[in-house]
């Protein structure tokens, strides 16, 4: 049987086991689905029988690994793109360190914007934005490869399902604006899946950018993907991809 537990009612995680709530399993497993934003007690969400070997991102840690600043440093160790701020650039793009944070109160109301280097320096509190310089592909739109992941706990081999969000918006918003979302082939390399491996990531959505000059490079890594336009596109696929790995 495959256990649940989600800090989204409406979640990807809710909808992937809304197709699956009658599979019968040859043992136990727990999709028991973390979210840092919501601030509940980590060390109670999950049950004594859940361990790595039966529950997705049992060992997935947001403090050591998916905080904005930490998805930099450890991707650029794995051969991607380091868009660190080099201090040259006019305008800076600002990222909230953590994302329980109330970034409501800042002026622009967003997790995720762009300044001029003077006000980021004058108005922000560095211990809460993380500066970044601002990625440009060749692409006349706005493009984002999202890559969702979901791992076979039993080989450990990690399965992947790939769309590019595109967008003719100055700032793409998967929510807020019009994207259009186009299955690809998985464009990346082992560098990739040694990543996932290194952060200990089973089940999420890892999101990237073809930098011009850079190349790919990792921008978020998200392990509880909410409901929003992407996981719908991607909700069957990932629902078949979880049946093959406990059946």
């Amino acid at each position: 049987m495959i256990f649940h537990k989600s800090c989204h009612a409406h979640g990807l995680d809710s909808m992937v086991m809304k197709r699956l709530r009658d599979v019968k399993t040859d043992k136990n497993y727990y999709f028991y689905i973390y979210d840092n934003v919501f601030k509940m007690d980590y060390g109670n969400f999950y049950d004594e029988k859940c361990s790595s070997l039966n529950t997705w991102n049992y060992d997935l840690s947001y403090e050591l690994h998916l905080n904005k600043p930490r998805v930099l440093l450890d991707s650029v160790r794995f051969g991607f793109g380091d868009y660190s701020d080099d201090g040259l650039s006019e305008t800076v793009v600002l990222k909230t360190t953590n994302v329980t944070w109330d970034f409501t109160k800042c002026p622009h109301k967003s997790q995720t914007h762009k300044v001029f280097r003077q006000e980021y320096e004058k108005s922000y509190d560095k211990e809460r934005w993380f500066a970044q310089r601002e990625l440009i592909s060749d692409s006349e739109q706005k493009e984002e490869l999202n890559v969702f992941v979901i791992r076979d706990l039993d080989t450990r081999k990690l399965y992947t399902y790939c769309f590019l969000v595109k967008s003719d918006k100055k700032a793409m918003n998967r929510k807020q604006t019009r994207c259009t979302f186009t299955e690809i082939d998985y464009p990346l390399d082992e560098k990739f899946i040694e990543y996932c491996d290194y952060i200990k990531i089973d089940y999420g959505r890892i999101e990237l950018i073809k930098d011009k000059n850079l190349g790919w490079c990792i921008i978020d890594v998200n392990n509880s993907p909410g409901g929003g336009p992407s996981s719908v596109q991607a909700c069957d696929k990932i629902a078949s991809m979880l049946l093959k790995t406990i059946v």
